[in-house]
C-alpha cells in the first residue's frame, strides 16, 4: 500500500510531466499561428522545425516533470519521514 509520501511522490510526477508537455505544446501551437499569420501577411519568416521530432521532444519533457516533479516532491517528504 502507498503510504501519504509516495503519493504525493507519484502526483507531484504525473502534475509535473503533464505541465512540461503542455508547454512544449503550447510553444509548438504558437510558432504554428505565427507561422499562418506571416503566410497571410505575405512574409517569408518562418518557424522551420515546428512539428519535427515531436515524439522526441515530448518525451523528453515528459521524463524530464516525471524525474523533477518526483524529486521536488519526494525528497521533503522522505526529509520529514527520516526526522519524525
Amino acid at each position: 500500500m502507498l503510504t501519504n509520501t509516495s503519493k504525493m511522490t507519484v502526483s507531484g510526477m504525473l502534475s509535473e510531466a503533464t505541465e512540461e508537455t503542455s508547454e512544449e505544446l503550447l510553444a509548438d501551437a504558437a510558432k504554428s499561428i505565427f507561422n499562418i499569420v506571416n503566410t497571410l501577411r505575405g512574409d517569408d519568416t518562418k518557424f522551420t522545425d515546428v512539428w519535427e521530432n515531436m515524439a522526441t521532444r515530448y518525451s523528453m519533457s515528459a521524463i524530464g516533470g516525471l524525474v523533477g516533479g518526483g524529486l521536488a516532491t519526494g525528497l521533503p517528504g522522505y526529509r520529514q519521514a527520516r526526522v519524525a
